[in-house]
């Protein structure tokens, strides 16, 4: 079955293995609030012969819509017709029986560890037969599944997020009118535009979610991705930059953490010419650069992020040879570090307070 005329995008594959402290295991969460009880439009069987929707060749007219809020904008062919089901906006053909549907939630860090094992699963489980899942972006991915009782309905989700929101688009058509309406499928889905570059995630940066620790990292989308006991590693092509990110349970404060502290750290094992050029610490955040020769005699950079949000110790290092990597690299790819233990725990948190204050 032909699904989508537009060129595929090699897929990104997300490889995670056990790693916390002896096995830190990353979570791939099943697609959320998915509806066995999704809508289905009813309309004639056949596209109207003489409609503008039903061949590749033929010019679909469409109005723009925009949520300005969410910062996207995409284009409804003529003559769809909009109605509000399962709580947001959709847009109905009846004469082909199909639809989309624009789902706008805010960003949550699940979606970046959604694969076809997990989804799958997800689909079968709730009566549906699974198709097929393509990640097609560092930031989306395209889920397509069936429904058959009397007839065939084709369910195609294509999923975008940016820092701010995952937006799901839910097509929903008869299959024996897909081939005639998918040209205004293909019109809505390379419509999508967001507003805000500055919010979006660029196509060379991979996010990456981990469940021990709750938190999410960035590395490059050419870099691998492996782990071992209680570190995640990332390697360039050619070996001459990696990552290693540790996390260990630590409720140490980094606030009075010192230059020695940090060079003691990083030193013993990068023993050779190592000189520490630049470090500053806070409360909950340490950055340090330091320069070294490898084995080689190769100068080597080293970037080190250490944070802590009171409960976790996260420590990302990037160790790269000189010139390797562009100035500010590592710290745009730290900039999408972020940790979720602390926003997903606040219930937790504060009965604990509220409990420890009632016993005083």
């Amino acid at each position: 079955m032909n699904k989508f005329s537009r060129g595929k995008i090699n897929p990104l594959v997300l490889i995670f293995g056990v790693i916390i402290l002896g096995s830190l295991m990353v979570t791939i969460i099943s697609q959320r609030n998915q509806n066995k009880d999704l809508q289905v439009y009813n309309g004639e069987n056949e596209v109207e012969v003489n409609d503008t929707h039903s061949t590749s060749d033929a010019q679909i007219d469409t109005f723009k819509i925009a949520y300005d809020y969410a910062g996207f904008s995409l284009d409804i062919p003529t003559g769809w017709e909009k109605v509000v089901r399962n709580g947001y906006d959709n847009y109905i053909h009846t004469p082909s029986a199909s639809s989309v549907g624009i789902e706008i939630k805010e960003y949550e860090p699940y979606v970046n560890a959604i694969n076809e094992s997990t989804i799958s699963t997800d689909i079968t489980s709730k009566g549906f037969d699974f198709v097929s899942f393509e990640r097609k972006t560092s930031s989306s991915y395209e889920l397509i599944y069936q429904e058959k009782n009397n007839k065939v309905y084709d369910y195609i989700d294509e999923v975008i997020w940016s820092k701010d929101y995952i937006i799901t688009l839910h097509f929903i058509v008869n299959d024996e009118n897909f081939s005639k309406i998918s040209p205004s499928l293909d019109t809505i889905y390379n419509s999508f535009t967001w507003y805000d570059d500055a919010n979006t995630i660029p196509a060379d940066i991979l996010i990456s979610y981990v469940d021990y620790g709750d938190f999410e990292f960035a590395i490059p989308t050419e870099w691998t991705l492996s782990s071992e006991g209680n570190a995640i590693y990332s390697t360039n092509a050619d070996n001459t930059a990696q990552m290693v990110l540790t996390i260990s349970e630590n409720a140490t404060s980094l606030e009075n953490t010192t230059s020695y502290d940090i060079a003691s750290i990083l030193q013993p094992s990068r023993n050779n010419g190592f000189m520490l050029q630049s470090s500053e610490s806070s409360l909950n955040l340490v950055k340090a650069t330091a320069q070294y020769y490898n084995d080689n005699g190769i100068i080597m950079v080293n970037k080190t992020y250490i944070y802590s949000n009171g409960v976790f110790l996260y420590n990302i290092q990037f160790d790269y040879q000189s010139g390797t990597l562009d100035d500010g690299y590592t710290d745009t790819l730290f900039s999408y570090f972020k940790e979720y233990y602390l926003e997903h725990n606040r219930d937790s948190f504060e009965n604990a307070t509220a409990t420890d204050t009632d016993s005083e």
